[in-house]
């Protein structure tokens, strides 16, 4: 199916081989910090979704998707149109008005869902691949971005340099939040002798830094189980609620998370509690 991702040159033709799977060692002098899976038979525990190819870091404890990638045989299955020049691309359809180019983007935001839903992520990455051509899209909670369509081919360096870029991207760079990190043994021992009843369902459990309204500058830590919090939601607020565990006391507490609206006249949620 996918004979048309075969690229011609030999430089690229080193590097990119998603035909049936997804070699790691095409890809590890490029992108050395991270491993390319095929997931056609091995789909998330969770959301039971499988885009072609999923990316994971090799430098962290972490088990969550860095970016992935979605093959397509042919850029006939592109669900965005590029305007042609000259056209006026304010009033330009950039959305290909097709019921299959609809049922693509639907898929495709069914996994940027799974991707930004099952963690905390500031966006998501994507790679397009539609036969000889790609797209990058960028999801976060305002909207989804995606570039003009490009023929690596013909411009192999642009691919090279996403994943030479996924190596060497900060993790902020790369959508994951700077504020949560995988708890230590005793913080997680702690939560177990709190909320002995509970077992986080991937075996780990994570540290949230919240910063404090009381005092500017200051923050506090919670423990929580790390995938009973998602939200279902791709664009929005995001909102996810979790028992967590404040390690200043130590005390069990409701924690929720949600992307606000920053406008002035607009108090948060947590400034109405406190009035209140």
């Amino acid at each position: 199916m996918y004979d048309a991702l075969v690229c011609t040159s030999t430089f690229f033709g080193r590097i990119v081989l998603l035909i049936m799977y997804a070699q790691e060692d095409s890809f590890s002098r490029f992108a050395p910090r991270h491993r390319f899976i095929s997931t056609d038979s091995n789909r998330g525990p969770v959301h039971q979704l499988d885009p072609n190819v999923v990316v994971y870091s090799i430098d962290t404890i972490r088990r969550d998707t860095t970016a992935w990638t979605e093959l397509k045989s042919s850029r006939n299955m592109d669900p965005f149109q590029d305007p042609p020049e000259g056209a006026d691309r304010a009033h330009w359809s950039f959305e290909r008005n097709t019921s299959k180019a609809a049922c693509i983007r639907g898929q495709l935001a069914s996994y940027a869902i799974a991707h930004t839903t099952s963690c905390f992520r500031l966006h998501s990455i994507t790679l397009l691949i539609l036969g000889a051509y790609a797209r990058f899209i960028r999801w976060d909670r305002s909207a989804a971005i995606v570039s003009e369509r490009f023929n690596y081919v013909e411009q192999p360096t642009i691919l090279v340099d996403y994943l030479w870029g996924l190596s060497h991207a900060s993790d902020e760079a790369l959508g994951i939040v700077p504020t949560e990190v995988v708890a230590l043994v005793e913080e997680s021992n702690l939560y177990r002798h709190h909320l002995p009843y509970s077992e986080s369902r991937d075996g780990l459990f994570y540290k949230v830094t919240v910063p404090s309204r009381e005092v500017p500058g200051e923050s506090g830590d919670y423990i929580i189980q790390y995938r009973n919090c998602r939200s279902e939601s791709l664009f929005g607020r995001g909102t996810r609620s979790t028992i967590a565990l404040r390690l200043r006391d130590p005390a069990v507490v409701f924690l929720k998370d949600y992307w606000r609206v920053k406008a002035e006249g607009v108090l948060n949620e947590g400034e109405i509690y406190r009035r209140l």
